[in-house]
């Protein structure tokens, strides 16, 4: 339903900025996220976290704050690889999904996240050209735009076996891509395909019998 008022009536023109313009281009969420934090009354350091930036667009005064933007995202914590530890020995090739808020606000989980994975065993790829998982964009309604992030994701984490990822919400976002296109469409099955090696960070672990001893 929401689609089809899409469809019919477009979006406001914040959700076009959000949506069209800064999720679109990756290089600009650092500094659309950090202008956000400077806005009085907006920022603070308990302030509940967006789970997506796209949630911004939906922005309404005194009901949403952001967290302080880390002056560290994650790229520059952790290497492009993040290898397992001397003495530890190695599993397996895994990528790593971070999500917005891992990436830019709480870069120190998705730290932990990465780290905890290499001293299990995993040598852990944070790749280029990622995206926002979409979720946020797809619910508005814009799915011409979720599916062209959805499509960018596929496209830069394709070629690993396994991609893990601490958000629940992205985790459930990039398993659904199949669903978000339509049958016929040539990435309908590559997004089968992708779906089935999505893991949530602990699910994956379990999976390959993790003792919390060994991290």
């Amino acid at each position: 339903a929401r689609n089809d008022v899409v469809e019919k009536k477009g979006m406001s023109w914040i959700q076009n900025i959000i949506y069209k313009g800064i999720l679109n281009r990756r290089s600009l969420v650092a500094r659309f996220v950090g202008l956000a934090g400077l806005i009085p009354g907006l920022s603070s350091k308990g302030g509940r976290p967006l789970r997506h930036l796209a949630d911004m667009a939906s922005f309404a005064p005194g009901a949403l704050s952001l967290p302080r933007l880390s002056p560290r995202p994650l790229r520059k914590r952790i290497g492009t690889v993040t290898s397992p530890p001397p003495g530890v020995r190695e599993r397996g090739l895994v990528a790593f999904f971070p999500g917005c808020i891992y990436e830019f606000f709480l870069p120190e989980i998705g730290e932990d996240t990465v780290n905890s994975l290499a001293k299990a065993g995993f040598s852990v790829v944070f790749p280029e050209g990622l995206n926002c998982c979409g979720l946020s964009v797809h619910n508005a309604g814009d799915f011409r735009t979720s599916c062209l992030l959805a499509s960018r994701n596929i496209e830069a984490l394709e070629s690993y076996d396994h991609v893990i990822t601490g958000c629940a919400t992205c985790g459930s976002a990039l398993k659904d891509y199949p669903k978000w296109f339509k049958q016929g469409d040539t990435m309908a099955e590559k997004a089968l395909r992708f779906s089935e090696k999505i893991s949530d960070f602990s699910e994956f672990l379990v999976k390959n019998s993790f003792v919390g001893g060994n991290a």
